[in-house]
């Protein structure tokens, strides 16, 4: 009677083992993306992200409103009519704003009629100009209080270069077309393949970009990972999920659910930014259009790449204890890890992307994810090289995941004694020294 039961449970279970790594994927979001605290960090983030899509609003009309009043006593109008021209077509360049006036004398009034005028004008700052003519007048300069320096320094920069217009109209026609002729630049790219200017710079933006959003996906997601293992072996279910999966399905269960929780956190925070800058009729801050194609290509892959690797790495954290005091020592070495990665980048490969150092580190699977894309977004690679740094990565990731199974299998069940990576390198490199019972 029992025969035939075990052999048909044996049965049943062959059949759906195909199905456990999607079984425990989908726990895993679900359980995620049903906690109220998901959604209030999502929603929370989506209002942050929105915010800072009107902050160069907010900013500019805090700063209009705020910019000082330069008031130009010019009763011949020499200067005035220009200077506030310029600054009017380039708000965003000056942070002050011009007022004309055309009082006669001015510039013979005492000093307590000058504070007076300052007042009755509302200004700390009044440019008195004399002469007949832009190119011979004269500016007095009638300062009440602190003025900052770079309005003063801006202010002189337009006021001298319409004198030096004015000036130049007056000098010959022949010498007047010598000073006006532009001055010709030519560039000639000797290497094939190189990238403009604009493509680099929006190119550097973007592995800018890239460089925080995997710091901070792995951060949050990453520590996400960690907590949900020692969860499970705190409060035994892992004891039941390991009678019916294998260690490397419910680590890469984990690694993949807790991803895509990730991505719907993204595809929802992206989503809202795109609708904020559409309704403020605002561009992206990188433009796309300049980025090659390469570049998007290469873009999710390596950030999938790095997103498993160090994932992965949390996870096998998250398995060498089993309190929740000391999550925290335990992936304190895959946070430093990942700090120095991003160092790297960002210090050694993205200044200088064809350097030796760069190539080597490119090559380096803890580091690859960052270094050999930025690499391709900066310089000129080689396809052959991307595809060996990425065939690398995949090889040691699915090393790596074998591993952290070993590792996962070894650690799931224990619930008391020491822990932590002290404890599996006694295990691992100095067995006579362990103290494991």
């Amino acid at each position: 009677m029992n025969q035939p039961d075990a052999g048909k449970s044996k049965t049943v279970k062959d059949v759906n083992q195909p199905r456990t790594l999607g079984v425990l994927v989908e726990r895993e979001f679900n359980n995620r993306a049903r906690k109220k605290g998901f959604w209030v960090f999502t929603f929370v983030g989506l209002l942050l992200l929105i915010g800072l899509t009107f902050l160069p609003n907010i900013m500019h009309s805090l700063s209009s409103a705020g910019n000082p009043k330069i008031l130009f006593n010019d009763p011949e109008k020499l200067i005035a009519p220009s200077v506030n021209q310029i600054v009017e077509a380039h708000p965003d360049a000056y942070n002050f704003r011009i007022t004309s006036d055309t009082t006669v004398g001015v510039g013979s009034y005492t000093h307590a009629q000058m504070t007076n005028y300052l007042k009755t004008h509302h200004t700390r700052l009044a440019v008195v100009v004399s002469g007949t003519s832009p190119a011979t007048a004269t500016f007095t300069f009638e300062q009440q209080g602190t003025v900052n320096p770079a309005t003063l320094s801006s202010l002189h920069g337009i006021i001298r270069q319409q004198v030096m217009n004015a000036r130049v109209q007056q000098v010959s026609v022949a010498d007047n077309q010598i000073l006006s002729a532009p001055v010709t630049f030519t560039m000639h790219q000797l290497e094939t393949g190189t990238k403009s200017i604009d493509q680099l710079l929006q190119s550097e933006m973007l592995v800018y970009v890239m460089m925080i959003l995997l710091f901070a996906t792995m951060a949050v997601y990453g520590a996400w990972v960690a907590q949900g293992i020692v969860e499970e072996k705190s409060n035994r279910i892992i004891e039941m999920m390991l009678v019916t999966s294998r260690p490397w399905e419910i680590m890469t269960g984990k690694i993949v659910g807790i991803g895509l929780v990730g991505l719907l956190q993204y595809v929802i925070w992206m989503a809202g930014a795109a609708l904020s800058l559409a309704v403020q009729k605002q561009a992206a801050v990188i433009s796309l259009s300049a980025v090659p194609v390469f570049t998007f290509i290469i873009l999710p892959v390596f950030f999938i790449l790095g997103y498993f690797l160090y994932a992965t790495l949390y996870a096998v954290a998250g398995s060498l204890v089993y309190r929740a005091e000391d999550q925290q020592m335990a992936v304190t070495p895959v946070a430093m890890v990942l700090l120095i990665l991003f160092y790297v980048a960002l210090f050694g490969v993205i200044p200088n992307p064809n350097s030796t150092f760069a190539v080597i580190v490119s090559y380096i699977p803890l580091f690859t994810p960052l270094t050999m894309f930025a690499r391709a977004a900066l310089a000129s690679v080689p396809v052959w090289e991307v595809l060996i740094s990425v065939l690398i990565t995949i090889a040691f990731n699915a090393v790596l995941i074998v591993y952290g199974a070993k590792v996962y299998r070894r650690f799931a069940l224990r619930t008391s004694g020491k822990s932590g990576w002290r404890l599996l390198w006694q295990k691992e490199f100095n067995p006579s020294k362990q103290t494991i019972k």
